[in-house]
C-alpha cells in the first residue's frame, strides 16, 4: 500500500509534545493517504473517502429519491444513468451500457475517514497470501463502529444487512451512530485511542502512544487532530543545569519520585509534589548518589551499587536487567551510536522485560534486547545527556 502508484504517501512523524491538525481531501480530489508509523513494521494510513455524487447525495439517496412506491427504492442502473452528470460518468451511445465513471467511492456504503492497520509480514508469507488468518490480519479497516466485521463469517439473516461487506458506520465521522454506541463514555468526541473501541494499540496490544481526534462531519474535507506521545508526562525539572540522580519508589504510599542535585543541593520531584529540598549537600567530583526504594546514598566509588534486597556492593558490574526471559538477570553487550552516548534501563512497554533507552542525535531511543525498537519510539527532540526512566504515575 505505502508504495502504491496510485497514491501519495506522506509520513506524519512524532514531533515532542505536539498537536498536529490535518486536514485530510477526499482521494478523489487530492490522491493523498498520511502514514503514522507506530512501531518498526507497523503504522496507520488515513485517507478521507467520498461517496458522494453531488454535494451531501450518494446514489443511495437518489435512488430514494426515485423510490418506485412506498416500499421499493429506484433501480440502481436507471437512477444512476438519469442523475449522473455527463462529466461523471461515461455510457456506451449505442448499448447504453455503463463504461466508466469519474471515480469509483460512488460504490462505497458510506462516506468519511478510513484509517487502514498495516503490519508489515514477513516475506515468506507473500506466496500463501497476508490476509488469510484472522488473527492477524496483516492489512485490516479500524471498523469505527468497534466491530471487526469485514473479512469475516456473516450471520445476517437478510444479505443486505450483511456487515461483512462493509458499512457507512466502518467510516470515521463527528456524529457516527455506530462509533457512539460502541463508545457510550465519550461524549460529544470521535476519538481513535487507547482507550477507544477500536483501539490505537499495535497488534500484540502495546500502547503506541497516538491519539487521533475526528474533528469533522462527513465532507470532502475533513480535519483530524493528531496528538502523539498521548498518556506520557514530560516535565522539565529545571531549566538550568542540574544533576539527575536516580529515581525512587515508596511501597508504603505507592509514590515515586526522580531525585537530582541543583546548586548543591537535592531534591525529589513526584506526580504528586513538585520539586521537594531534601538535604543540603555539596556532591564532590568523585561521589555518586544512588537510590533505592524512597532513599538515597551518597558513595565515594564509581562501581557502588544496591541490590534488590538494599545491600550495598563495590565490586564492578557490567549493565544487567532482565532483558532476554523473565526472571533470569543476564548481561549484553551494546553498541552505542557515539562515544559520549549513555544508556539507561527500564521496562518501557510493561511486558516484565527491561528495555534499553539511549539519546542518539537528540532523540530518546528504545529498544528491546534484541535491538529492534520499542512502539512509540524514538521519541523526536533535542535531548542530551542521560535518559532517565522513572515511574512516577
Amino acid at each position: 500500500l505505502p508504495d502504491s502508484p496510485w497514491s501519495t504517501i506522506e509520513t506524519i512523524s512524532p514531533i515532542q509534545s505536539l498537536d498536529t491538525t490535518i486536514t485530510v481531501y477526499a482521494l478523489d480530489s487530492l490522491n493523498i493517504l498520511y502514514r503514522i508509523n507506530i512501531s518498526e513494521n507497523e503504522y496507520f494510513l488515513i485517507e478521507n473517502r467520498n461517496n458522494w455524487v453531488s454535494y451531501k447525495t450518494d446514489i443511495d439517496s437518489l435512488r430514494r429519491k426515485h423510490k418506485i412506491d412506498e416500499y421499493q427504492v429506484g433501480h440502481w442502473f436507471d437512477t444512476v444513468i438519469e442523475e449522473f452528470p455527463d462529466d461523471q460518468i461515461q455510457i456506451d451511445d449505442v448499448t447504453q451500457v455503463i463504461t466508466g465513471f469519474d471515480h469509483y467511492d460512488y460504490g462505497l456504503p458510506g462516506s468519511g475517514i478510513l484509517i487502514w492497520h498495516i503490519k508489515e509480514p514477513a516475506p515468506s508469507l507473500y506466496a500463501d497470501g497476508i490476509n488469510n488468518d484472522i488473527f492477524p490480519h496483516h492489512v485490516q479497516i479500524e471498523e469505527a463502529d468497534g466491530a471487526q466485521d469485514i473479512g469475516t463469517k456473516s450471520y445476517a439473516f437478510f444479505a443486505s444487512d450483511n456487515p461483512t461487506t462493509g458499512t457507512r458506520w466502518d467510516m470515521w465521522f463527528k456524529g457516527n451512530e455506530g462509533y457512539e454506541f460502541a463508545n457510550p463514555d465519550l461524549e460529544n468526541e470521535t476519538i481513535f485511542d487507547y482507550w477507544s473501541s477500536p483501539n490505537s494499540r499495535t497488534v500484540d496490544g502495546s500502547d503506541s502512544f497516538l491519539s487521533i481526534e475526528i474533528l469533522s462531519e462527513i465532507s470532502d474535507t475533513m480535519q483530524i487532530q493528531i496528538t502523539f506521545n498521548n498518556g506520557m508526562d514530560i516535565v522539565n525539572l529545571a531549566d538550568t543545569t542540574i544533576h539527575y540522580l536516580g529515581n525512587g519508589y515508596n511501597k508504603a504510599d505507592s509514590t515515586a519520585a526522580v531525585y537530582y542535585e541543583k546548586d548543591g543541593k537535592i531534591y525529589s520531584h513526584s506526580h504528586l509534589d513538585d520539586a521537594t529540598l531534601l538535604e543540603d549537600i555539596t556532591i564532590g567530583a568523585n561521589q555518586s548518589i544512588y537510590t533505592f526504594n524512597d532513599t538515597f546514598y551518597i558513595a565515594q566509588d564509581q562501581n557502588y551499587w544496591i541490590d534488590t534486597l538494599g545491600e550495598h556492593h563495590s565490586d564492578y558490574k557490567v549493565p544487567m536487567g532482565y532483558i532476554y526471559e523473565y526472571n533470569v538477570a543476564d548481561a549484553i553487550d551494546f553498541s552505542l551510536s557515539s562515544a559520549d552516548s549513555s544508556l539507561s534501563f527500564g521496562d518501557i512497554d510493561q511486558d516484565g522485560l527491561d528495555e534499553i533507552i539511549t539519546i542518539e542525535d537528540g532523540d530518546i531511543v528504545a529498544r528491546n534486547g534484541n535491538q529492534t525498537l520499542v512502539n512509540g519510539f524514538p521519541l523526536k527532540g533535542d535531548f542530551t545527556g542521560i535518559p532517565l526512566i522513572a515511574n512516577i504515575l
